[in-house]
């Protein structure tokens, strides 16, 4: 079961399956969400790849959930991820701006459009259940406020600039 039920704003994505799910959009925003009483994008033995190619284009978790058995892909410039979880037990999930040369910035809650940064606030790391988190950047990556991914047990960032902030 999938759809992606488009319109004026933003695409409301779900699915259901047994193998992968990869969405690349080119389009506008896309905020996973109940679609037809159906909850979430969730594979039950393969992988989830959610690409949204658009500059600025937003993904959202929108108060559902993202979960897969064999690792999550977001990739997206913003993502707003708070308001549901993201599972992948036993796997990575990956979290990556698309653009070339955004940076990253670590606990800030503000996702403004139009300044090449995804930024990822305490909230949205802690809706992460996984081995292990990856955090990818071309950019810099900065620790601007406390941020903590309590429900992961590695951390890995890959910046292609340098990494600073509290703590670092």
């Amino acid at each position: 079961v999938a759809n992606l039920n488009g319109g004026t704003g933003a695409s409301k994505l779900n699915a259901v399956a047994d193998g992968s799910i990869t969405l690349s959009d080119g389009g506008a925003n896309v905020s996973v969400a109940m679609v037809d009483g159906v909850h979430g994008v969730r594979s039950q033995t393969g992988f989830v790849s959610l690409t949204l190619t658009s500059a600025d284009a937003l993904l959202t978790n929108d108060s559902d959930t993202i979960s897969s058995a064999a690792g999550v892909t977001l990739a997206a410039d913003p993502m707003a991820l708070g308001g549901g979880d993201i599972v992948s037990a036993g796997q990575t999930v990956t979290l990556q701006s698309h653009s070339t040369g955004w940076s990253l910035d670590l606990g800030t809650t503000s996702d403004t459009a139009g300044v090449s940064t995804l930024g990822l606030s305490n909230a949205e790391l802690s809706s992460i259940t996984a081995s292990a988190l990856q955090l990818s950047a071309d950019g810099n990556v900065t620790v601007s406020a406390d941020a903590s991914a309590s429900s992961v047990g590695l951390l890995h960032i890959a910046a292609g600039g340098n990494i600073g902030g509290l703590g670092v």
